[in-house]
């Protein structure tokens, strides 16, 4: 048989019957992605804590402005040109209001 017509002949693996090593990776594969998951589940539940936390002590803050600013920062995630805009502010009025709310903050939190 031609080097050829060896190459274009299937495999065993390819038609269906699987080798013990190949077993063997499959299964430490799947083990490998079950224990990503349950990494990911915990990193979420981690992640769910602490943006409670967060919402919690925005509530503390008795401005709705300021509220406002650090949900649209801390909770969906905003730029601060993004949240500068929704609050039809500058930046610089953004981040300067963001500096006496973190330390109003720290003053009821601490």
């Amino acid at each position: 048989m031609s080097k050829k017509a060896r190459s274009l002949q299937p495999k065993e693996e390819s038609i269906g019957v699987m080798t013990k090593e190949r077993l063997r990776q499959y299964v430490y594969l799947i083990k490998e992605i079950e224990a990503q998951e349950e990494l990911i589940i915990k990193n979420i539940k981690k992640a769910q804590q602490e943006a409670a936390a967060i919402e919690r002590a925005i509530q503390t803050l008795d401005n709705p402005i300021d509220r406002e600013l650090m949900r649209l920062k801390y909770l969906d995630g905003l730029t601060w040109e993004e949240v500068a805009e929704k609050l039809c502010r500058s930046r610089q009025w953004v981040t300067v209001l963001h500096g006496r709310i973190l330390q109003k903050l720290k003053n009821t939190c601490l």
